[in-house]
């Protein structure tokens, strides 16, 4: 078996089960058991802050209003419904503008702040002036008789005095105080410049948006309930007119607007009738009438012509016949009945043929004036398209002016109208009531979440703090400090009684010890081992010790040498004589054989003291002297356990350990430093010392100690169960409480 798989065994529960969670949740068990007065502090700090803040709370209550936007004919979805013409966060953000709230400040007289008495502010309190820049001071009311004195808060000094209802004149200020006579201290107050009650003010709203995008919430938190509704009406009402306002000055920019738009409208139209009257003027008629004019008289023309081509072919037949007709007064007569329309009557045929020629040569020319005039007017109707478009483009345009310019007028007398009686586009719904009920108060959880609060600061403190704290608190501490295996792990002892359970399971631990040093060897169990420490009292000598004490037990014939020169334990725990001891025989004035004094007690134990003291132990140590020494000591003895100065503080303990076969090194649990017991067992391992491994010693016992090594249950295991081995006969050794132990 191997010393790893000894330190394995070392590492599980009772039950025989690895170390897991239920290992480091007892570890942080300790740490808190350790560290209960920092979470008994943090939490008694908390809770006392928390009721320290609360103590004097008052009641306090919620006022809240409901506004409505109402949308116009501008904000009218032509789908049927309704877009706003602000959006919810435009709204919110402008009833936090100076602009809405520095009426409200000015109106309930926000630069006076209540230090006592907040509940009755609006009893208190009639009217109050400010000048805005005023400088923030403190001020008391008290009643003096049937007056009122006004005094600085700070040096009592009187200010002025005044009867109720009478002014009170401060320093930039005025106050008249309706009543105090329900007052059993005098009122304090401060006054504050008007920025800072702005931003007051802004900072005790609450505004939301409703379950509607059209709906707002105003909310106030006060310990004056009636004081709450006043502010959060009139805050309603400060944005309500607000909207109002500008509505009216939109609709007073909207109607200038158009006064400016008519006026370039009336100029548009006049040009455009004057391009009308000028057109007519130089036409001297109108393009449509005339137009009908000329077709109609077209028409009349042509059919004249018409006739008249039919006129002159019959008179051409009748010359024709004239001319070809005999004397016969039959034909004569024949063909003048055809022509007798056109042609006077006449008697004779000549008279007949002069005639009709002079009538077809009158109607030639009626042809001609008719085809001319028929020219005329076909050339007039030709050009008339023309004129009449361009004339119609004009009246066109007029017309379009007209309609933009009466659109205009209608507009501006809306938006004269508007400007007058436009009331804005916000509407209280619902005003602020005085609360009757007082608000849901949280003294209790806050106290409570003040305790926990200080349990869990305490708590994580406790865990950094043990995180930042280097001392050896488990074999894992040991371990990853020097990358050495525990060897030993001695329980505190707590009663030197034989019968106690710590001195029961400090003998099994030394028991343990020793089982793991027969197996410590490479070649064999170790002769000759060399126990020392880190730093002083860390409880090496108690080791060294009952180490040697519970070798000889088993009948080994041990040797326990004090070679701590500069502060020897051994023979105070022993209750021996110092002298003879090691230095003697290093110094040669007595021999190994006669030096060494018999245990009283343990027939095979032997005890070398310290002996004579010398000036210099480390050279003494040193030399080739302690060589042959122990060469002769190995001779005589099985076992020799070797008490040696701190590895700290001198390098005795490196001297004696070059000549032995292993070293112990002990540490003390919840007080070792880490960094020294690193630093120790480094110088060891440079100058090649052999180590066997550590001791932990003052382990603490029960699992709430943090530590599987002896749980709480471990006594009852072992009693009433016999010994593998006879129980020591004397109570374990300790140092004597009158000097410090090694």
């Amino acid at each position: 078996m191997t010393i790893q798989r000894l330190n394995r065994g070392l590492q599980t529960d009772p039950e025989g089960g690895p170390v897991g969670s239920s290992y480091d949740l007892w570890h942080y068990v300790a740490i808190l058991r350790r560290k209960w007065w920092l979470i008994v502090s943090t939490t008694v700090i908390a809770f006392g802050m928390a009721w320290w803040s609360q103590r004097n709370e008052l009641p306090t209550y919620t006022a809240e209003a409901l506004l409505q936007e109402i949308p116009d004919e501008a904000t009218t979805s032509p789908w049927g419904g309704y877009y706003f013409g602000s959006s919810m966060g435009s709204h919110l953000d402008i009833i936090r503008s100076g602009s809405v709230l520095s009426p409200v400040v000015d109106s309930l007289n926000l630069q006076l702040r209540l230090k006592n008495y907040k509940d009755q502010r609006t009893a208190i309190i009639g009217s109050f002036q400010a000048e805005r820049a005023i400088r923030g001071s403190s001020y008391k009311l008290d009643v003096d008789g049937e007056k009122l004195v006004l005094t600085t808060a700070r040096r009592g000094r009187a200010i002025t005095e005044a009867s109720f209802g009478s002014p009170l004149e401060g320093p930039g200020f005025t106050l008249v105080v309706d009543d105090l006579g329900f007052v059993d201290d005098p009122v304090e107050f401060s006054v504050v410049n008007f920025d800072m009650a702005l931003e007051a003010l802004d900072r005790g709203l609450i505004i939301e948006q409703g379950n509607g995008p059209d709906l707002i919430w105003i909310r106030n938190t006060n310990a004056d309930p009636e004081h709450a509704a006043r502010l959060v009406n009139a805050v309603a009402r400060a944005y309500q007119n607000h909207r109002a306002r500008s509505a009216r000055e939109t609709a007073g920019r909207r109607r200038q607007f158009i006064a400016d738009q008519l006026q370039d409208m009336a100029d548009s139209l006049h040009v455009a009738q004057q391009g009308v009257i000028d057109y007519q003027a130089d036409a001297l008629y109108d393009p449509n009438t005339e137009t009908s004019a000329v077709v109609t008289e077209l028409l009349a023309v042509d059919a004249r012509l018409r006739d008249l081509r039919y006129q002159e072919t019959v008179l051409s037949g009748l010359v024709a016949g004239l001319q070809t007709s005999g004397e016969n007064d039959q034909a004569l007569r024949q063909v003048m009945a055809l022509g007798s329309e056109l042609v006077p009557l006449a008697e004779t045929k000549a008279q007949a043929m002069v005639a009709a020629e002079q009538s077809l040569l009158l109607l030639g020319d009626r042809i001609d004036l008719e085809r001319t005039r028929y020219n005329q007017l076909s050339s007039r109707a030709g050009s008339l398209p023309l004129a009449t478009a361009e004339h119609g483009r004009l009246e066109q345009r007029v017309l379009a002016v007209q309609r933009v310019f009466d659109e205009l007028v209608a507009r501006y007398f809306e938006a004269q109208i508007a400007e007058g009686v436009e009331v804005g586009d916000i509407e209280i719904v619902a005003a602020a009531a005085v609360p009757v009920w007082p608000d849901r108060s949280y003294k209790s959880m806050n106290l409570g979440v003040g305790l926990i609060a200080g349990v869990l600061v305490g708590l994580i403190g406790a865990l950094l703090a043990d995180q930042v704290d280097s001392r050896v608190r488990r074999a894992a501490d040991v371990e990853r400090a020097t990358n050495l295996d525990v060897v030993g792990a001695i329980p505190s002892i707590r009663s030197l009684s034989t019968a106690s359970a710590s001195a029961q399971l400090s003998k099994d631990a030394f028991r343990n010890l020793r089982t793991h040093l027969r197996f410590a060897g490479v070649d064999g169990k170790p002769q000759a081992v060399v126990v020392t420490s880190a730093t002083p009292r860390d409880g090496k000598s108690t080791v060294a010790a009952n180490l040697a004490m519970t070798l000889a037990d088993q009948g080994s014939r041990t040797l326990l040498i004090d070679a701590d020169l500069r502060r020897p334990q051994i023979h105070t725990t022993f209750g021996i004589e110092q002298e003879p001891g090691l230095a003697d025989v290093l110094l040669g004035h007595v021999s190994e054989e006669d030096a060494p004094q018999v245990s009283t007690e343990i027939p095979a134990l032997r005890i070398l003291t310290c002996g004579t003291g010398v000036e210099n132990p480390a050279e003494l140590i040193g030399s080739t002297k302690f060589d042959e020494v122990m060469m002769k000591l190995r001779e005589l003895y099985d076992y020799i356990v070797i008490d040696t100065p701190p590895l700290m503080a001198v390098t005795d303990a490196a001297l004696v350990g070059a000549v032995a076969d292993g070293t112990l090194v002990v540490v003390r649990a919840n007080k070792t430093d880490s960094d020294a017991l690193s630093a120790a067992v480094n110088q060891l391992r440079r100058l090649g010392v052999p180590l066997l491994g550590i001791v932990m010693n003052g382990v603490p016992t029960g699992r709430s100690s943090g530590y599987s090594y002896y749980p709480s249950h471990y006594p009852s295991y072992t009693t009433g169960v016999a010994s593998e081995e006879e129980p020591v006969k004397r109570p374990l050794l300790r140092p004597n409480r009158g000097k410090k132990a090694g």
